[in-house]
């Protein structure tokens, strides 16, 4: 290595870098920590937020009559709907803005028209 085997090593700057470099990962550490705890508060709360929703839109099922079964086959048409629309909207991107206007008008009438049938069917179940 080119040192003389008599002559003695200063490893004080050796354990000054190893110091300071660990100093700078305890402070990484601690700012990663914080970032976890934040994180942490953070998913709980959305996590509560999604209970509520869960609860409200159950409630909210049942002041309506309906089943299980209903709420995700009316999902599950919603999530069709979407899917249509988006493909609707993708195509429609490359004609005028007054057509698009028109047909998301048209679109929303009939998301309208179909929460009011599937209001009008379960008065008719329950009647």
């Amino acid at each position: 290595l080119g040192l003389d085997p008599k002559e003695p090593l200063d490893i004080s700057q050796f354990r000054n870098k190893k110091n300071m470099r660990n100093e700078r990962y305890r402070a990484e550490n601690q700012v990663l920590m914080k970032e976890v705890e934040r994180l942490e508060e953070e998913r709980i709360e959305l996590k509560q937020q999604v209970r509520r929703l869960a609860q409200e839109k159950g409630h909210r099922a049942v002041e309506m009559g309906l089943t299980a079964e209903d709420l995700s086959a009316i999902q599950d048409f919603k999530e069709q709907l979407k899917r249509k629309n988006q493909g609707i909207s993708e195509k429609n991107q490359l004609l005028g803005d007054p057509q698009v206007k028109e047909l998301q008008i048209k679109v929303e009438q009939l998301d309208k028209d179909q929460e009011q049938s599937e209001v009008r069917l379960q008065q008719a179940k329950t009647e």
